[in-house]
């Protein structure tokens, strides 16, 4: 699938699943671009990214990459949330899965 056209659906669709939530312009955690941060929960933070795709990290993902001074393999996340979409869930990168998508 193109890139734009992956961009449209993953905005759209965030579009939707977000008419009840607030939505603000922020930064994407995994590729630091533009995207859409999503009012969620504690437990989590939620991006749309038009490149990354649409996504939850957890606050114990969060820590844990922040206290090893790691950062995403942009294209390997990128990668792995492609591949957990469509499933009808948003993928969660928790803190089991936030190890093997880091940059190494």
């Amino acid at each position: 699938m193109n890139d734009r056209r992956r961009e449209d659906q993953v905005l759209s669709s965030a579009t939707f699943e977000q008419s009840a939530k607030q939505v603000k312009l922020m930064t994407c955690l995994i590729c630091n671009g533009p995207a859409t941060a999503i009012d969620a929960d504690e437990d989590y933070l939620e991006r749309a990214c038009p490149k990354c795709g649409h996504y939850r990290i957890t606050g114990a993902a969060l820590v844990l990459i922040k206290a090893h001074g790691w950062h995403f393999d942009v294209e390997l996340a990128r990668k792995w949330i492609a591949d957990h979409q469509g499933s009808g869930m948003i993928p969660i990168i928790d803190s089991h899965q936030a190890p093997r998508l880091i940059d190494v």
